[in-house]
């Protein structure tokens, strides 16, 4: 019976095959490029979708919603590019910066590309992809458990010397309010100094100096020198752009700097200043040697190149800071 209806299955089975292999020749080829398989958490990762189409097909768009939705992920850039490869085909890459915010395993969702063939708008998607995300290695605790010992036992209390120290602490707060209402008094009767006036470029240079000067990191002290180095360049933007940068966080600082004549490696230099000081400060992370004086420089860099000269600052002799624009001699004389 099979040799029976063998001429007619068979060419069917032929004709079908053809026809599935052609559409799936004419579909557009997208595959996805990860360089690494393991990342730190606030690390930007390059992310790269391709797309090969042959023939008429065009490639319309990438739909990367799904990356966006993605929780604790977060695209920082996506950039396409279109060139001719051989045979006439149409090469299109989309290059993407992923961060992680929390440390696991990601499965990076796939990107959906929309193409015209024969006309008509068909989709196709990429594969999805898997990266391991940790944090950065910190030193470990080297303490340890001590045995308990007894209770030493006190032959004497200060209940009877009691009445003496009451009488102690008391002359000695009085001699102390007597002190501070003479020296206010003093302070209120000498006429207050000029404040001292400098530009804020060279105000910010004094106390990046200062900073440095006092070798906070090389002390050990990693966490108390990136957080004084974060707290200078959040006051130069608060004084520089007027943005409240001091209680803002890092997300919020960038996008009030939007509306600012700042290039994107600007932003991009001070957003890896901002994070990876708030990972040192917050995930007591413990990052390389040279990264600190590269912080300093980049921050110092910063300053220089968005430096508006006529902005000054008044420094009084109380710590308060006052800035405000200088005017022209023309301006002054009138």
């Amino acid at each position: 019976m099979i040799a029976r209806y063998r001429t007619y299955w068979l060419p069917l089975l032929t004709t079908l095959l053809l026809g599935w292999a052609a559409t799936v020749w004419a579909q557009p080829g997208i595959s996805v490029v990860l360089e690494q398989e393991t990342a730190l958490f606030g690390e930007a990762v390059s992310y790269q979708i391709v797309a090969i189409a042959k023939g008429e097909n065009t490639i319309d768009a990438f739909d990367y919603r799904a990356l966006e939705n993605q929780e604790n992920m977060e695209v920082l850039d996506a950039k396409r590019l279109d060139k001719t490869g051989e045979d006439g085909s149409t090469i299109t890459t989309l290059d993407m910066k992923l961060i992680f915010w929390e440390e696991g395993r990601y499965t990076i969702p796939p990107v959906t590309l929309t193409y015209t063939e024969d006309g008509q708008r068909q989709q196709v998607q990429s594969n999805s992809a898997s990266i391991l995300i940790r944090t950065m290695d910190i030193a470990s605790d080297t303490a340890r458990l001590m045995p308990i010992k007894g209770i030493i036992e006190e032959p004497m209390t200060l209940r009877d010397y009691a009445p003496y120290l009451v009488v102690l602490v008391a002359l000695i707060i009085i001699g102390l309010l007597i002190y501070f209402f003479r020296q206010n008094r003093k302070a209120q009767s000498a006429s207050p100094k000029p404040p001292r006036r400098t530009t804020l470029r060279a105000l910010m240079m004094e106390r990046l100096n200062a900073l440095e000067a006092g070798q906070y990191w090389q002390k050990g002290d990693i966490k108390g020198y990136h957080s004084e180095l974060t707290h200078q360049a959040r006051f130069y933007l608060e004084r520089r752009y007027g943005i409240r940068a001091l209680e803002s966080t890092t997300d919020t600082i960038v996008q009030h700097l939007q509306g600012h004549a700042l290039s994107a490696d600007q932003v991009q230099t001070l957003r890896q200043l901002l994070q990876t000081a708030d990972l040192v400060k917050f995930a007591k992370a413990e990052p390389e040697v040279a990264f600190h004086n590269e912080a300093m420089e980049r921050l110092r860099q910063f300053i220089r190149d968005t430096d508006n000269p006529r902005l000054m600052a008044a420094v009084y002799e109380n710590g308060t800071i006052e800035t405000y624009e200088k005017v022209e001699d023309d301006k002054e004389a009138s």
